[in-house]
């Protein structure tokens, strides 16, 4: 066989593979933060309107029965790996915890591989802008995304307020106008626009930042709440909420306008219970965002695609979880997988086609997101058992107000010995993924980063001069001499380690300003690292302590303190490593 016929046949399988491809389904996932299953008005909101998630709704099927993580990450980490975040690590949204370590192989990965174009815009909470933990290197071709859990996460661009910010474009800072929740839209439109012309199928990741704090919208999605006698933060709450059901409904409009709804997967789910604790309303149960009761982690799932043949809109009542999505997805766009996965989810595929599913009947998941034994739900039919103490049967008390504990030993006994087993694979994890160093990038770290002791994760926190201290986890990849530069404020705030920062009003005014920041009478930095304790003086003028040290290859842990007069010591706030010539 000569080298032309080799590459002919070659030409051949690689044709029929793009041909293939094109026929499969795209796939848009829409995933709000902090937004629960009582926060639409189809589930019986009070106050809230929500035309364009209620007429999905009434498009869709509805599992409604669907279950995530209590808190973001944790469900972001299932929802990409098809594995329980309490398994695959990334099971929280502080520290190092957030981060996915590199041996799990993403839905994203799996999609490209595929002949998949893919993106995320929006939030990603799975390792930030850390090297080796990015959405480009995760299987994604094109990201736009802030940092950690929300825009006053303080790894984000100082003074970041959801309109005319700054995000990162594949790991580089980038400019962007607008406001955020339309600048995730509007991406997501254009990324599809792109992959027609190049007759690419796409998987569109939107996980937008609304409602998840700060609440700052614009005035227009405020005004249907101001006469209801709601408080401030409801009311912003709210609007945040309508501004993506506005855009929601103009992208289905758009796909449907260019031809690409009906053979798009279309998926609209949340990451966790509400944040709004002002309200009585969430749907008759009980706890929100980071509870284990059931309204911190049954959220909305509503899943639509039309030419997919999966029978009219529909509730399915049986228990599912965010896991799920993963393998489901797979079967549903006919992938098999060359190096099977070992999948804790389960594919729906079969009893989205309106076949029976009998694994479904005896299925028994766990929500937890904390790293303590029994502080989970364990979800079986009709029962949870909450904090390994409370047994609640939801067909009787669906606000889960009568604990029944020790009337049915035989549930108990079963939900218990699930868990047993379960929590074998927790205690078998040890330390989190380090954070990977090396000559060619700098790396910023902050108090949101330490893998141990309680976080300074946001403004407010930081403003306030809130103190704690941690540790971080490092793996250095290239042996040489650094400069761990230490920090009270950011950079770009340019003020002293000393000093105090003025108080900032974000462009939506109607909560108020974040207040002055609060001066701290620091006196000593400290670093402790790879065998060197360094400490320097600080002047009342410095905005930064360096110190220079040589790192060999390996594992290090890096601590830091600032020391006040009273030899009070707590973390630096901000450390930037750097390599030096």
């Amino acid at each position: 066989m000569n080298l032309n016929t080799i590459l002919i046949g070659l030409l051949a399988i690689f044709s029929i593979k793009v041909c293939y491809a094109q026929d499969r389904p795209n796939i848009v996932l829409i995933l709000t933060d902090d937004q629960g299953y009582g926060d639409l008005s189809i589930h019986g909101n009070p106050y809230l309107k929500t035309p364009n998630m209620d007429k999905l709704y009434k498009e869709s099927i509805r599992l409604t029965n669907f279950h995530v993580a209590p808190a973001c990450t944790p469900t972001r980490s299932q929802l990409i790996t098809g594995i329980d975040a309490m398994h695959n690590g990334a099971y929280s949204p502080h520290g190092q915890y957030h981060l996915l370590d590199k041996k799990y192989k993403t839905i994203f990965e799996v999609f490209q591989d595929e002949g998949y174009r893919t993106a995320l815009y929006g939030k990603w909470h799975l390792g930030g802008n850390s090297i080796g933990y990015r959405p480009h290197e995760r299987g994604i071709d094109d990201a736009v995304y802030f940092l950690r859990g929300g825009h006053w996460s303080h790894p984000n661009p100082w003074n970041s307020d959801c309109l005319d910010d700054q995000y990162y474009h594949n790991g580089k800072l980038k400019q962007f106008s607008g406001y955020a929740n339309d600048i995730w839209f509007d991406l997501g439109q254009q990324f599809i626009e792109d992959c027609q012309a190049e007759k690419n199928p796409f998987f569109l990741y939107l996980p937008l930042n609304a409602p998840h704090i700060p609440w700052l919208a614009p005035e227009k999605y405020r005004t249907p709440y101001l006469q209801k006698g709601l408080d401030k933060e409801s009311i912003n709450f709210f609007a945040m909420i309508n501004a993506v059901d506005e855009q929601m409904g103009k992208f289905i409009d758009f796909l449907k306008e260019n031809g690409t709804w009906e053979n798009t997967i279309f998926i609209f789910t949340t990451d966790n219970g509400s944040t709004l604790w002002q309200q009585e309303y969430n749907a008759g149960m009980r706890g929100k965002k980071a509870s284990v009761y059931e309204g911190g982690h049954r959220v909305p799932f509503f899943i639509s695609w039309p030419k997919g043949q999966l029978g009219a809109p529909r509730d399915i009542p049986e228990l599912t979880e965010v896991q799920d999505i993963f393998p489901t997805l797979l079967d549903l766009c006919g992938i098999e997988l060359e190096k099977e996965i070992a999948f804790e989810g389960i594919s729906l595929a079969d009893i989205l086609s309106g076949k029976p599913q009998p694994a479904l009947e005896e299925r028994i998941e766990v929500a937890q997101f904390i790293e303590s034994k029994y502080q989970s739900s364990i979800m079986y039919k009709n029962w949870r058992l909450v904090n390994g103490n409370e047994l609640y049967d939801l067909e009787k008390d669906p606000a889960q107000e009568k604990n029944i504990f020790g009337k049915n030993t035989k549930i108990t006994e079963l939900l218990l010995g699930h868990y047993e087993t379960w929590w074998e694979k927790v205690e078998q994890r040890t330390v989190p993924p380090p954070y990977f160093l090396n000559r060619k990038e700098a790396i910023k770290l902050t108090a949101y980063d330490w893998y141990d002791g309680p976080r300074v994760y946001n403004w407010p926190h930081l403003r306030r001069g809130d103190k704690s201290n941690g540790k971080y986890r490092l793996m250095i990849l290239d042996e040489g001499k650094y400069s761990i530069n230490l920090r009270r404020w950011p950079r770009e705030a340019n003020a002293g380690i000393t000093q105090s920062v003025p108080a900032y009003m974000p462009f939506d005014a109607f909560l108020g300003e974040l207040p002055e920041g609060k001066a701290l009478d620091i006196v000593k930095a400290k670093i402790q690292i790879a065998g060197n304790i360094l400490e320097e003086k600080v002047n009342s003028d410095d905005h930064e302590i360096q110190f220079e040290v040589t790192l060999p290859k390996g594992e290090q842990e890096l601590q830091t303190w600032f020391i006040d007069s009273k030899e009070e010591a707590f973390g630096a706030y901000y450390v930037y490593i750097e390599p030096v010539d």
